[in-house]
């Protein structure tokens, strides 16, 4: 199941040229997010601007160091997990179109292939987001001929208005935003699949307090996502000020390995992990950045609760611009199942982050 994603993308006020002109020029715009190496692999985030400040792409890598068998070179061998491209028009800071590649290695063809990509147009009305429309291009399974639905020409992913009439792959979102919440509901259709849906419910004051996301699907009743964040500092959120944060606040920024998808997370029957690491987490619309936070979910294929928890504390330390430099995020996993005195830590783990800003 493919679902639009509440994670790891953006949005702004409205002097959105002239916040990132000066962001530019005191090297307050962020550019990369880099993790530490761990057994060899670190993660990244990159983000790309245009000449006039807008966000183009972002895009999430993995990456291993390689040493070479002579001498002491290294070879790095990178790998894309997610990218997204946004598209404008004119000089408007608003983005129109957003497409989105999730990628898989295909160890036949020794590199990286799309497995789904999606294309959603956002709507505004008198300068405001009103919803949006995605069309889905799933990539992971053979492609007919005569399917005019998956338009996939070797490396190319076309887009043809054509296809994107039928109703069976349209996806429609419509969105509620109030001086303290934001509320989404999205209707989808599937190729080859039932029709299903999709809602988020989030609670904002200053920040973000309580994220839910579900999805109510053909063979899975529900299965979501439920962050709920505690403790924030008083530096300032760095993806705030990018100028994508407002039109697609619904999302949380992470570094996340799988989709909210209850076919792409991992489910073990005696010991079911229901939940991907999460080792960041925050909205762009935050006005700071948490230090606290649980991550906890469906166990995917039930309304039952996952029997385990991500109890997840993030330190940091700051620029001369009171934004992230550097970041430890500490991840202590429990079971959760039972009694409360029963409950008890079954793993735990320590990540490191570098920030990175244009200058």
């Amino acid at each position: 199941m493919n679902k639009i994603i509440i994670l790891f993308f953006c949005l702004p006020i409205f002097a959105f040229s002239t916040t990132n002109a000066d962001s530019t020029k005191s090297g307050k715009q962020l550019s990369k997010i880099t993790s530490d190496t761990v057994n060899g692999k670190f993660d990244q985030i990159q983000i790309f601007y245009d000449q006039l400040n807008r966000v183009v792409r972002i895009c999430q890598t993995t990456n291993e160091v390689l040493k070479q068998k002579t001498g002491n070179s290294y070879q790095l061998n990178t790998h894309f997990l997610r990218t997204q491209d946004f598209e404008y028009t004119n000089s408007n800071a608003y983005p129109t179109l957003r497409k989105r590649a999730i990628y898989k290695y295909d160890s036949a063809k020794g590199r990286d292939v799309i497995r789904i990509c999606q294309v959603q147009y956002f709507k505004y009305a008198h300068g405001q987001r009103v919803g949006d429309s995605i069309f889905n291009t799933y990539v992971s399974m053979p492609i007919r001929s005569n399917n005019n639905y998956e338009q996939i020409i070797g490396e190319t992913i076309t887009h043809q208005e054509d296809g994107n009439a039928s109703p069976d792959i349209l996806h429609e979102a419509s969105y509620e935003i109030t001086s303290n919440s934001i509320s989404r509901k999205h209707r989808e259709g599937r190729y080859r699949s039932p029709s299903g849906s999709f809602t988020d419910n989030l609670t904002f004051g200053k920040n973000l307090i309580n994220a839910d996301y579900e999805v109510h699907q053909f063979n899975n009743d529900v299965f979501g996502y439920y962050f709920k964040f505690e403790k924030f500092d008083q530096a300032i959120n760095p993806l705030k000020s990018l100028n994508i944060a407002r039109y697609i606040s619904s999302e949380i920024f992470d570094f996340t390995s799988f989709d909210l998808d209850p076919e792409e997370v991992p489910i073990n029957k005696d010991n079911p992990p229901c939940l991907p690491s999460n080792y960041l987490g925050w909205s762009y619309l935050n006005e700071n950045n948490p230090i606290s936070f649980t991550k906890n979910g469906s166990d995917g294929r039930t309304r039952h609760e996952c029997p385990i928890k991500n109890f997840i504390t993030v330190r940091y330390s700051y620029n001369a611009f009171n934004l992230p430099a550097r970041c430890e995020v500490n991840i202590k996993t429990k079971d959760i199942r039972g009694r409360e005195e029963d409950r008890h830590t079954v793993g735990t783990e320590k990540r490191r982050f570098n920030f990175t800003y244009n200058k």
